[in-house]
């Protein structure tokens, strides 16, 4: 998978990455959908969603945005620096979006059977079934069962959207939660975890997993 970070020479708190992600849709352009996963050809006022992983992803990290992009991606970005100027409007605030700094690399999944440890942060784990399955467990144990079989079966179907077939069978455990809250997603209240957990995976810092990957929710980072 090549994977592409980069970050801009701009403040943002970690709320406004929403804003910042249609700042920068809107300066590519609509009809540029990997920018913001959303079918404009129909000519809907509400378009319709389209449903696979985010290949850009946009982050808040160290108070500064970033951008994630991946295969696909990184080849799309090409239409942000074409543009004649760097400036997007947020919240009618013009931007101006300097670089920071700028990784490229490939990355391999496969760590030749190492168990790797990871922490996940602000991660939205639950749909309304996973949600209501949540509510029925007996203790803390059984929430930690149920949250290892869906964050495992998150991964997998990550491995499979890059075309990686694991060696052998993925194992997921969370090794400490470290905290649960409410958090308001788009017009919802969800279980918000973070937590670390070890899988054998090599995962790329600042990947997403869950609900909201695209806008800086459940982000990794391998400690």
């Amino acid at each position: 998978m090549r994977l592409l970070s980069i970050s801009f020479d701009t403040p943002i708190q970690p709320w406004q990455v929403p804003a910042f992600r249609g700042a920068v849709a809107r300066k590519v352009g609509l009809d540029h959908d990997l920018f913001h996963n959303h079918d404009n050809r129909n000519g809907l006022d509400t378009p319709e969603y389209i449903h696979r992983y985010p290949l850009i992803q946009y982050k808040q990290h160290r108070g500064r945005p970033m951008l994630i992009c991946l295969d696909a991606g990184v080849d799309a970005l090409h239409h942000l620096f074409q543009q004649p100027n760097l400036t997007i409007e947020m919240a009618n605030t013009p931007r101006a979006l300097r670089v920071a700094q700028l990784d490229m690399h490939e990355h391999n999944f496969d760590s030749a059977g190492e168990t790797c440890r990871y922490h996940l942060r602000d991660w939205l784990a639950l749909n309304e079934d996973n949600y209501a399955a949540y509510q029925r467990c007996d203790g803390l144990v059984a929430q930690i069962t149920l949250l290892e079989r869906i964050l495992q079966n998150q991964l997998v179907a990550l491995c499979y959207a890059f075309s990686h077939v694991p060696t052998a069978a993925l194992e997921v455990r969370i090794q400490d939660l470290r905290d649960r809250r409410w958090a308001d997603y788009k017009d919802l209240k969800m279980w918000c975890f973070s937590l670390e957990f070890s899988t054998q995976l090599q995962l790329p810092n600042y990947l997403g997993i869950g609900k909201g990957t695209s806008t800086g929710w459940g982000v990794v980072r391998k400690l």
